[in-house]
């Protein structure tokens, strides 16, 4: 027994001492730049049969096969390695022969042809350019990611190599992540160092659109107060979820909140909130997890719950589809962001457009608005870049008259129009308004028939649109718009609508517009014979017959008290006198009329309202055929309700005061749904019902607004 011990003892030293051996030799290689790696996702097999690798840095030349590198960094083995970024010194490559085929995913130095080995090193020897096979840079790649991460050397060389070689290889997807880990691992960049790197990341900022640690690694490398936290619409939540809105409305989106952050405080944007930022390497050999802690910089809840805002009410008031002015993929314009930008959100941001400006009012035509609004416009707009002409208009604080949102007739380039500030909150009836601006237009024909517009004629037709229509002060200011174009151009472009309007009424109808026309001739109380010319002639041209005038005249005045009959200068008075029926005499009639019956007439618009209505929807029909069908994406088709299983789980929801993740994932995996999408959508419908939002997220865990449960249990 006691010789056992005696045995076993010494095979104890023995492998203590060969054990003390290895690790000086380890040691040894690590200071003359060789490694032996420690794999700790390889199996025992690789640990046994990988070769040792030899490094070779920026500053090194290398010779092999005939060709010298220089200002690399790269591996090289005395024999066949998995490493797939190792060179094997011992097997030579083919060269001078282009490899036709390509290289498989995952590329290995050891596994590809010899003809391929040769490309690879040659490509090393004439200074890594850019070539088509991504491989060969993946395979380069492979090294750069061992030295860094599992030897933990040179990492600020290794940065910048990659770097230089990203710059080269856009497609190099895994050094973007590799690049902004290593950069928040490194703390001792000098100043030239910091001037590369942020080159490098403003130069790249659509790559980093989902990166959590983007605005962190900028801000930390910025001087201070140098620096504004910015967030796109991939930035905000890293959860595309949050963002399913088409480009064109992400553009307003973006915009809007540029806009915003400008007027806000740091404290107000984003705060702060330590997190770890992962990186998984490429290399297929050695798919590790590499973690380091940072800063993270986090939208603040009050901006958060305004961009949830934003991006619901530019879903959700924008049902058509967002394009520019001429249809081109180039990105908005700040104009045609504001047009687009609903009014709710527009209300809410400063901005400025200086070459602008009509005054107060002005008569333009459309061409020279559309111009200074920086829109190419051919003889004839669309209705969609009239729309666009209009709303733009709006967002600068005019308004035009007429309005296509309104008649929806798209603009010549030479129409003349009224364009004005807005002086009353915009509110609109459309259809109102236009039997409105239609009876206005009628009004002014007949006034204008004789060339001569007074201001009596102006102030009844303004006094009976009062009466008759129930508008808000911002249309009767549009109206008095209408009115001072229509004295400027003297043209009535409702001509045609009105004839069509005079051939689809019946006689009761037609009755209301005589009428009507009747009192605007009589508006000062008197009928000359001139202005019985100018009633017969309207008449005719509208297509009423004579009888239709002689009747109405003959009614009001055998209902007046007093009628007064001026022959050749002298006055006699009747009662129930007829209007005469031949005035191609010389004798000179003057009829006097009493101006309180006339002001009892009441006219009675809801019986043309119909005709009306079927003539606009005719003419807007008409329009829209001779426009490009506009196409309406999925996103426009959301349902404003909350779903039915969505219900159920807010049912469950209130009856607790906060949810860990878990809980909820558990909760609406059950029901088929995504957590991100349901929690979004259930806090835009209690927005939407009760004013603010049902679950807010804090640190993983979901705390429920105890004041919107109550509403709801209400």
């Amino acid at each position: 027994m006691g010789f056992l011990f005696f045995v076993i003892l010494i095979i104890i030293i023995v492998n203590v001492a060969n054990s003390s051996k290895n690790n000086q030799s380890n040691i040894s290689y690590q200071e003359n730049s060789y490694s032996t790696p420690t794999y700790s996702s390889y199996n025992s097999y690789y640990r046994s049969s990988t070769p040792k690798l030899k490094f070779h840095s920026k500053t090194d030349t290398v010779n092999l096969f005939g060709y010298s590198i220089t200002n690399s960094l790269f591996y090289t083995c005395d024999s066949k390695s998995d490493m797939p970024f190792a060179i094997n010194t011992k097997s030579t490559p083919s060269f001078g022969i282009t490899p036709s085929e390509g290289l498989n995913y995952w590329p290995n130095y050891n596994q590809i042809s010899k003809t391929q080995q040769g490309y690879f090193i040659k490509w090393l020897a004439d200074g890594k350019p850019f070539v088509e096979e991504l491989g060969y840079a993946y395979i380069y790649y492979y090294g750069l990611e061992y030295r860094a991460l599992v030897e933990k050397q040179d990492q600020k060389k290794v940065l910048f190599e990659i770097i230089d070689l990203v710059n080269k290889f856009k497609r190099l997807r895994y050094g973007y992540d590799l690049i902004a880990y290593l950069v928040l691992s490194i703390k001792n960049f000098s100043f030239d160092e910091i001037d590369k790197i942020l080159e490098f990341f403003k130069n790249n900022e659509q790559e980093y659109m989902y990166n959590p640690a983007y605005n962190s690694i900028i801000k930390n490398l910025t001087p201070n107060g140098q620096y504004q936290v910015k967030f796109s619409p991939y930035q905000f939540l890293n959860n595309n979820e949050y963002n399913n809105l088409s480009d064109r409305k992400n553009e307003l989106l973006s915009y809007y909140f540029s806009k915003i952050i400008e007027e806000l405080d740091e404290n107000e944007i984003y705060t702060t909130k330590l997190q770890n930022y992962s990186y998984y390497m490429a290399m297929g050999y050695y798919r590790t997890t590499n973690s380091v802690a940072y800063n993270a910089i986090i939208p603040a809840t009050k901006l958060k719950r305004s961009w949830n805002q934003a991006r619901k009410i530019i879903k959700d008031e924008i049902k058509q589809t967002v394009k520019k002015f001429d249809s081109s993929a180039e990105p908005l314009t700040e104009i045609e962001k504001l047009a687009y930008l609903p009014s709710k959100l527009r209300s809410n941001i400063n901005y400025s457009f200086n070459i602008f400006d009509f005054e107060e009012k002005a008569i333009s035509d459309v061409g020279t608005i559309a111009e200074k609004l920086g829109f190419k416009i051919q003889d004839k707009a669309t209705l969609r870049q009239s729309t666009l002409i209009a709303d733009a208009c709006e967002a600068l604080g005019y308004e035009i008259e007429p309005n296509v949102n309104i008649d929806k007739k798209p603009y010549k380039k030479d129409i003349l129009v009224s364009i004005y500030k807005s002086q009353y909150p915009k509110k609109l009836s459309p259809i109102d308004y236009q039997i409105a601006s239609l009876f206005t237009d009628i009004g002014y024909q007949i006034a204008l028939e004789d060339n001569e517009l007074l201001q009596v004629e102006i102030a009844y037709i303004e006094n009976y649109i009062k009466k008759e229509f129930n508008l808000s002060p911002s249309e009767r200011y549009r109206l008095q718009m209408r009115g001072e174009l229509l004295v400027h151009t003297k043209e009535i472009n409702t001509s045609e609508t009105i004839k069509k309007l005079i051939k689809m009424l019946d006689d009761s109808g037609k009755e209301t517009i005589a009428k009507y026309i009747i009192s605007v001739a009589m508006a000062d109380g008197v009928v000359k014979d001139s202005e019985l010319r100018i009633l017969q002639k309207i008449f005719k041209q509208l297509d009423f017959s004579e009888d239709y005038l002689n009747l109405t005249l003959n009614e009001l005045i055998n209902n007046a008290d007093d009628v007064v009959v001026v022959e050749k200068g002298t006055t006699t008075k009747k009662k129930g006198s007829k209007i005469p029926t031949n005035i191609e005499t010389e004798e000179k009639i003057e009829l006097k009329l009493d101006t309180e019956k006339l002001e009892k007439i009441k006219i009675n618009t809801s019986e043309i309202q119909n005709v009306l209505q079927e003539i606009f929807a005719d003419e807007q029909a008409e329009v829209l055929k001779s426009e490009p069908p506009e196409t309406v994406s999925a996103e426009n088709e959301d349902k404003v309700e909350i779903e039915n299983g969505l219900q159920g789980i807010i049912n469950i929801i209130i009856e607790k005061e906060n949810w860990t993740r878990n809980e909820l994932l558990n909760i609406i995996q059950n029901k088929g749904v995504m957590l991100s999408s349901a929690i979004d959508e259930i806090n835009e419908w209690s927005e939407e019902e009760y004013g603010d939002f049902l679950v807010e997220e804090d640190d993983d865990v979901y705390i429920v607004n105890e004041e919107v449960v109550n509403l709801i249990k209400k």
